[in-house]
């Protein structure tokens, strides 16, 4: 019991510890996403959204 304890415990800190890099669509540096709106009226909502990139984690197990 102690064993599979101790290897979950293991796996799961692992998984926490991954490294986690920044992959640009938009910008090279990590930057908040960017909502601006274009037309707003009673029937429609019109706005564009900018997402410079995402943050992608990669298991240990993968290094």
């Amino acid at each position: 019991m102690k064993k599979t304890l101790l290897i979950l415990s293991i796996a799961a800190l692992a998984t926490i510890a991954g490294a986690q890099n920044w992959v640009e669509f938009t910008k090279s540096n990590p930057a908040i996403s960017e909502v601006n709106l274009l037309e707003n009226s009673s029937t429609r909502v019109k706005f564009e959204v900018t997402v410079p990139g995402i943050y992608v984690r990669i298991p240990l197990w993968a290094v």
